[in-house]
């Protein structure tokens, strides 16, 4: 349920490169490729289709893994769309490296279960080769940003609510969403109310390139019922998931920050980035934030 590796600056007089991440390395998680693009690095791994998103800030990683299934279901997805997913940190040196991860946002621990031994080189997209007056990679996505394209909320459909429930609302303001709805309960024949707010406000650079320094605050209050919510900006959590219920619980706060990752970026460009936040019962709103690469 985690893996990946980082990569290392190494400096010669006036130029600086990143040292070598791709490879295969042998791991407690099954043999695991690395690819590296600047300072973002993506890899996959055997175990339950595992896959690791990520920024390299110095010699340590920081990144999500993702997979198919593991001891802990989060409450909201990972970027793919898979509900199984962590944080992950790791150091490299040399041949080897040593790693600490977690189930969905919490922060990460078991430090030293998930190490590794580089088995072989690999291709290092966006670096320059180790030498004197080599210079800096070339910047992911050949110099571009990402501008907002649109806006979209998605919330609960009939089916996802079904035939003994009823949507009262569901609106998603700049600053914060809204979800109210009705069930009809069966076994008591009581009809029960789950009404929730989330708000949140972002710190976005602009113009947003990769490598940059996202941050985040949210406030979630529950009205009635038991809710979660959070945000995220592609794999990455930026505002950590939060839970309110009716009663003594009813609001919570949470706050975050990431760089922004790029981890299909090559010199052509970058694929779309989305910002998205959650906020959810038994019945789910979102919205998403989606940003287009231009040049």
């Amino acid at each position: 349920m985690r893996n990946h590796l980082v990569g290392v600056w190494v400096c010669l007089g006036s130029a600086c490169v990143w040292g070598q991440a791709a490879g295969t390395w042998d791991t407690p998680q099954g043999r695991m490729t690395l690819q590296q693009n600047g300072k973002t690095v993506e890899g996959r791994y055997t175990t339950d289709n595992g896959k690791i998103l990520g920024v390299m800030n110095g010699s340590v990683l920081e990144g999500v893994w993702i997979e198919d299934g593991s001891a802990q279901r989060c409450s909201r997805p990972a970027a793919d769309g898979r509900y199984y997913w962590g944080h992950v940190r790791f150091w490299i040196q040399g041949s080897t490296f040593r790693g600490a991860w977690n189930y969905c946002d919490a922060p990460v621990a078991h430090d030293g279960e998930w190490n590794g031994t580089r088995v072989s080189e690999g291709a290092q997209a966006g670096a320059v080769a180790a030498k004197a007056g080599a210079g800096m990679a070339p910047a992911a996505g050949g110099g571009g940003y990402w501008m907002l394209e649109k806006t979209q909320m998605i919330p609960p459909t009939a089916e996802q609510l079904g035939s003994h429930c009823v949507l009262v609302s569901a609106d998603a303001r700049e600053r914060g969403m809204r979800l109210e709805y009705s069930c009809h309960d069966l076994p008591t024949g009581r009809t029960l109310r789950y009404a929730g707010n989330l708000d949140y406000e972002f710190s976005i650079p602009s113009p947003m390139k990769p490598g940059m320094k996202m941050t985040g605050q949210g406030r979630l209050a529950a009205q009635s019922g038991n809710w979660g919510g959070g945000c995220s900006v592609g794999a990455l959590t930026i505002i950590p998931s939060m839970s309110a219920e009716t009663g003594a619980n009813q609001g919570a706060r949470s706050s975050g920050e990431v760089i922004v990752a790029a981890p299909h970026c090559s010199a052509a460009g970058c694929p779309s980035l989305v910002i998205s936040c959650t906020i959810g019962s038994t019945q789910q709103l979102e919205k998403q934030w989606i940003y287009r690469w231009v040049k």
